[in-house]
């Protein structure tokens, strides 16, 4: 994952050399995830759940 990280791709298009049209989105919300700190972090998951748990 580290390795992937540094090589700004994900570990999908690392490992077999092709990558999905989601990616980017994925790639987009990990890159404004780094700069969380702990605790942001923390409420970022906890809002996750949240979401995943509604019925929309």
């Amino acid at each position: 994952m580290r390795l992937a990280a540094a090589l700004d791709t994900t570990p999908d298009e690392f490992l077999v050399g092709t990558a999905r049209h989601e990616d980017e989105a994925w790639r987009d919300v990990a890159e404004g995830l780094r700069t969380l700190t702990p605790g942001q972090l923390e409420l970022t998951r906890n809002f996750i759940r949240w979401v995943a748990e509604q019925k929309l």
